[in-house]
């Protein structure tokens, strides 16, 4: 009977060379029939039970280091947030909304499905990509909202969270800032190199005019 040390658990067996069925719930040991007139070689795959997972359903990916190997993401979509959100609606409604997001990871055995922390990625599509969005977060157990100023990169509004459901994000109307920062610095550097180059021209014309100067007195000294 193959036992995995602590936090492990067994995703494979073969006897000989061929496979073993390894059923649902007996992740952490597994009788195996063994023949009796031969030499029997048994091997297990063994894995983490928490270890790094990912998992996306429609617009939502949600991924972490301390993820159960057997829990599963569900994810419903909510078509209305006035009643979850009366505060944040009050606030944002002519903004670009999207809908809220019912986000749960469970796991068969019912255990705890993760520990520390979770990535949330919200596609919100690469046409908003550089603004800013503004990412909600309604804790389950004590109702309270946290909110998240992100820059959505590649479609992507990004948030890391302790705990799921559920999830509000709003486009602002704004871009990122670093952008205009970016762009005030190319313009900064034009007009200091057309200051430059405007310098120099009035240096050569100051230069040609006393080379002038300078030869039309020798000539009336010749003269």
């Amino acid at each position: 009977m193959p036992v995995p040390d602590e936090w492990y658990y067994i995703t494979g067996i073969t006897v000989n060379g061929t496979g073993v069925d390894v059923s649902e719930g007996k992740e952490t040991e597994v009788a195996v029939d063994l023949p009796d007139s031969v030499d029997a070689l048994v091997v297990a795959s063994i894995e983490k039970i928490y270890d790094v997972h990912s998992g996306t359903q429609s617009d939502v990916t949600v991924s972490g280091d301390e993820i159960r190997y057997d829990a599963s993401l569900i994810f419903t979509p909510e078509e209305t947030v006035e009643d979850d959100w009366d505060i944040v609606w009050e606030d944002y409604s002519d903004s670009n909304l999207r809908e809220t997001y019912e986000v749960e990871i469970v796991t068969v055995s019912g255990k705890v499905p993760f520990y520390e922390t979770l990535t949330i990625s919200v596609d919100v599509g690469t046409q908003y990509d550089n603004y800013i969005a503004m990412v909600f977060h309604k804790d389950s157990a004590t109702g309270s909202i946290e909110s998240f100023e992100v820059v959505v990169e590649d479609g992507m509004a990004t948030v890391v969270l302790n705990s799921l459901s559920p999830i509000l994000v709003i486009i602002s109307d704004e871009q990122d800032s670093g952008n205009g920062t970016c762009c005030m610095c190319c313009i900064a550097l034009w007009l200091i190199l057309l200051v430059i180059i405007l310098a120099e021209v009035i240096i050569a014309m100051y230069s040609r005019h006393r080379w002038n100067v300078k030869e039309e007195k020798n000539e009336d000294r010749s003269e």
